[in-house]
């Protein structure tokens, strides 16, 4: 198995979600969980994902990164910022195009993992600025 991949097993049905011990998890990750449940909730009135296209979601998760770029953009020397910020644009806007062409039979555990990575670095990225 290939270490981006996390199986099924790891997150349904398992010790890790029956009860939620909020012991067994780093505080960090307990701290982005509640962040990230907070924005779904203050967010319901838009109806969910469960019904948008993967590559669509996809194309949200890179404009989200190009707003996170933003909000950090240092004081001084910003340009190289906002070029970053418009690259990530104009990646989102190349999967509003081609996007439906996504692979719907990629790996489901190859998917998971490497969500979890982006997940992963996002909480990073939080933690280091002070934010969780």
């Amino acid at each position: 198995m290939n270490t981006n991949q996390v199986p099924s097993a790891a997150y349904r049905g398992s010790e890790l979600t029956e009860g939620l011990e909020r012991a067994r998890w780093r505080p960090e990750v307990v701290a982005f969980a509640d962040a990230m449940e907070a924005k779904l909730r203050a967010n319901d009135h838009k109806g969910g994902w469960q019904e948008d296209a993967p590559h669509e979601l996809l194309r949200r998760l890179i404009e989200e990164t190009a707003e996170v770029v933003r909000v950090m953009r240092p004081e001084k020397g910003s340009q190289d910022f906002h070029a970053a910020a418009a690259m990530l644009d104009a990646a989102a806007d190349m999967l509003r195009r081609w996007g439906p062409g996504l692979r719907t039979s990629a790996d489901q555990d190859a998917v998971r993992g490497e969500c979890a990575d982006v997940g992963n670095f996002a909480l990073m990225v939080a933690d280091r600025f002070g934010a969780l």
